[in-house]
């Protein structure tokens, strides 16, 4: 049995993103949102790791759809009904 080299073509693509703390997210909000509309990645971090991620909103976003509809919903029964049921009363 005879071995063949099989030729394979990888492409890596490197998904870079800018690590920031909340504090600072918060005392240089322009500029980070600035940075995130012209495409950059923007990683928010805390103390218990990464807890957002700022970037462009492409055409099809629904923030850029034009102005968000919000609809009334209206409830069947009290909060106090809910509560008291709840709780088993």
């Amino acid at each position: 049995m005879t071995a063949t080299a099989v030729a394979r073509t990888a492409t890596i693509v490197f998904d870079t993103a800018t690590a920031i703390d909340r504090a600072e997210l918060q005392a240089r909000l322009d500029e980070f949102l600035a940075r995130a509309s012209s495409g950059e990645r923007i990683l928010v971090r805390d103390a218990a790791g990464h807890v957002a991620a700022l970037g462009p909103a492409g055409d099809d976003h629904p923030a850029t759809a034009g102005p968000v509809q919000r609809r009334r919903y209206r409830a069947s029964r009290t909060i106090e009904a809910i509560l008291a049921e709840d709780r088993g009363a």
